[in-house]
């Protein structure tokens, strides 16, 4: 396995530790829901000339993909499709997602749906040519508890034929259209006062998970979770968690 492969089973394996912290009530989730949007997209594609996925962050797989995408780049599966994605743009896709999946996780439920990441990137079809593709993702289904389920994907040919340029990026407030740099997300993120796993306890305990439901999510202790919130509770010179909680927010990063 060379350097590159190395850093995408890496970047993989994060995205899979990322997604697991979301507690689902899988007996809320229905899934149903999943032939409407077939109908939807099939409707939409037919309108808008766009290829449409959907991804299911519960059983970690595609929900839906576009047929009409894959007939366009000559191959017959995703996984297929998504292995001829230049490796460079693939990192850099799974780095950004990563972290905004993470950051998304510190936003209130009410507000998860709000933005929209987009992805121009450069993939190779079935006969050797390449094409870049710039892709919209946005989050269309939570759970009862507030947790990314289904996120959709809306994708075109780009117009940007350079294909030298790596994989470009924005993250977009639909609301209120404005701009997020992910670096500074990710600036934020290093500046804490608390650790990376302290964080991911302070965001379950805001979800209000108990102790043990925090241990058996990220498969600690519960003695480990208890320590985890003193430290937390110590660092940010409060008297509890909600407490600490508030002093995120008021520092930005939260």
């Amino acid at each position: 396995m060379n350097t590159i492969e190395q850093e995408l089973h890496e970047a993989a394996k994060e995205f899979a530790e990322i997604a697991s912290l979301q507690n689902f009530d899988a007996t809320s989730l229905d899934y149903s829901i999943i032939e409407r949007y077939r109908n939807l997209l099939i409707q939409l594609e037919s309108i808008d000339g766009n290829y449409h996925e959907l991804m299911d962050l519960h059983r970690m797989q595609k929900a839906i993909y576009s047929q009409r995408l894959l007939h366009h780049l000559g191959y017959t599966t995703p996984e297929q499709a998504d292995a001829n994605v230049y490796p460079e743009d693939s990192l850099r896709m799974f780095r950004i997602g990563n972290l905004y999946l993470r950051y998304g996780l510190t936003l209130p439920p009410d507000v998860r749906k709000n933005y929209k990441l987009t992805n121009d990137y450069r993939i190779r079809t079935a006969d050797g040519n390449t094409i870049r593709l710039t892709e919209q993702h946005i989050a269309v289904e939570l759970d009862t508890n507030g947790n990314f389920w289904l996120s959709l994907s809306s994708i075109t040919i780009s117009p940007d034929s350079d294909n030298i340029a790596p994989l470009k990026y924005r993250l977009t407030n639909v609301t209120t259209g404005e701009t997020l740099i992910l670096a500074d997300a990710e600036k934020k993120l290093i500046q804490s006062p608390i650790s990376e796993r302290e964080l991911e306890v302070l965001v379950l305990v805001a979800q209000g998970k108990s102790s043990k439901q925090i241990a058996d999510t990220l498969c600690i202790s519960t003695n480990t979770v208890n320590t985890h919130r003193q430290r937390i509770i110590e660092k940010l010179g409060v008297s509890n968690t909600t407490e600490a909680i508030g002093a995120m927010q008021q520092r930005g990063l939260w």
